[in-house]
C-alpha cells in the first residue's frame, strides 16, 4: 500500500498470482484503504491472470477490467486518445 500511496499510479495492473499476496488480496487491501481514507484509488485497476475465473473474482471485487494475460494489450487505455 505504501508504494501505491506514494507513487499514485493512474493505472494499476494487478497480476492475480504474484506472491506473496495475490492480486485479489492487494485489490481488497486497496479497497479497504480507500474506504478508510488513507489511500487514493488509482483511476483504473486492471486485473490480469492466465485463468479467466480469477479475473472474474477481481472484477467482482472492484477491478475496472480483467484480462487473460496474453490479451491485456486489448485494453483501450493503452492507446493514446486524440
Amino acid at each position: 500500500m505504501d508504494v501505491v500511496r506514494d507513487f499514485k499510479p493512474d493505472v494499476l495492473l494487478l497480476d492475480y498470482y504474484i506472491p506473496p499476496m495475490t492480486g485479489l488480496q492487494v485489490l481488497r487491501a486497496i479497497n479497504d484503504a480507500v474506504a478508510a481514507g488513507v489511500l487514493e484509488r488509482p483511476r483504473v485497476i486492471l486485473g490480469i491472470s492466465s485463468v479467466a475465473s480469477c479475473n472474474d473474482k477481481m472484477l467482482a471485487s472492484g477491478a475496472d477490467a480483467g484480462y487473460v494475460k496474453w490479451e491485456a494489450t486489448q485494453w483501450s487505455g493503452w492507446t493514446k486518445k486524440a
